[in-house]
């Protein structure tokens, strides 16, 4: 599944259905958004839980209170996942 950051928002990636929806909610009938790709070998991830970044080793195990393994016994959070970093692909979306 591809991801994209939109022109208002490089924070967070969402996929192009999730922007078209945005689009037509909000009345925009074009915007620019930039292919996302995964940032592999930082020490950063994604928590799918809380919806914000972290460091890993600092902000996960057993220094959090949903810290569930994903093996049952130890190791990486079910809900760490990547960040991501925009691409030099840009689109124009259009919604009518």
């Amino acid at each position: 599944m591809k991801l994209y950051f939109r022109e208002d928002d490089q924070e967070y990636c969402y996929t192009k259905k999730q922007i078209i929806e945005d689009m037509k909610e909000a009345g925009i009938n074009e915007m620019k958004i930039v292919e996302a790709k995964r940032m592999i070998g930082e020490p950063y991830f994604w928590c799918t839980f809380f919806q914000k970044p972290g460091e890993v080793g600092q902000t996960c195990g057993r220094f959090c209170p949903e810290y569930k393994p994903r093996n049952g016994k130890n190791g990486r959070c079910r809900y760490s996942g990547h960040c991501y970093e925009p691409t030099d692909k840009v689109i124009t979306l259009t919604c009518r």
